[in-house]
């Protein structure tokens, strides 16, 4: 996602955290396929295109290192020892 491409992963994992099917990459599981996400990607250059730039901006915006010192500081402050 940092380097502007779409993402494929599956929904089993903690992915479906980060990833948003069909807006920066796709969720696969038992009713979308890897093959099928591979297909829509290769046949549609411009999804593919539009899906990583949603990625990058999703990433930048999200998950920098500002915020996520932030959100542990928020965490450790909030419970201390």
């Amino acid at each position: 996602m940092a380097c502007s491409l779409p993402v494929i992963a599956s929904r089993k994992t903690g992915s479906a955290e980060v990833v948003r099917h069909s807006v920066d990459g796709y969720l696969i599981d038992d009713e979308y396929s890897l093959s099928q996400a591979l297909n829509d990607l290769f046949a549609n250059s411009g999804l593919a295109l539009e899906m990583g730039r949603n990625a990058r901006e999703r990433i930048a915006n999200n998950f920098n290192s500002e915020i996520n010192f932030q959100r542990i500081t928020e965490i450790l402050s909030a419970n201390p020892a």
